[in-house]
């Protein structure tokens, strides 16, 4: 697995991705003394039609140990690993959840040190094909059928 990030235009995933990445560093590297050592794990996100599969390595943590919270638009994983000894790492992403993406049913799963997160789409969001007709039929009808009656109205009176 791998850090992936993208450089090109700004998508969703991109934001969703690079977003925190500058308050994420300045909170890794600038440890307070309440915090035990801090690591950056190795992620990886992955966009479909359906939505966005966000797995981190996660080796030596426990479920209990893990906290994922969404607040707004903002997805944030906290946690620690805890050793033995008493010691440990702590945990802490944050990311924006893309707009394209319906957090109200992001779920997760954590299996042999692997975390996985599923963000499905919103269901306006994914692509869907739009049937093409012949004449004023359904919707299109009701949008402009009247609208249609009146401009051959309007024709019939220039013309005559």
């Amino acid at each position: 697995m791998r850090n992936t990030i993208l450089t090109h235009d700004r998508s969703p995933l991109w934001n969703w991705i690079a977003g925190d990445v500058d308050d994420f560093f300045d909170r890794a590297l600038s440890p307070r003394s309440d915090e035990i050592r801090r690591q950056v794990s190795s992620y990886d996100v992955e966009e479909t039609e359906a939505g966005y599969l966000m797995t981190v390595d996660l080796p030596g943590v426990r479920k209990e140990d893990l906290k994922i919270e969404v607040v707004e638009k903002i997805l944030t994983v906290t946690g620690q690993r805890k050793r033995s000894d008493g010691d440990g790492q702590k945990i802490f992403y944050r990311f924006s959840i893309p707009a394209s993406a319906d957090a109200g049913k992001i779920e997760a799963n954590l299996e042999n040190g692997v975390l996985e997160i599923a963000m499905p789409k919103a269901e306006a969001a994914k692509p869907r094909s739009v049937q093409i007709q012949s004449g004023a039929t359904g919707v299109f009808s009701k949008l402009l059928g009247s609208s249609k009656k009146e401009r051959d109205h309007e024709k019939t009176v220039q013309a005559g």
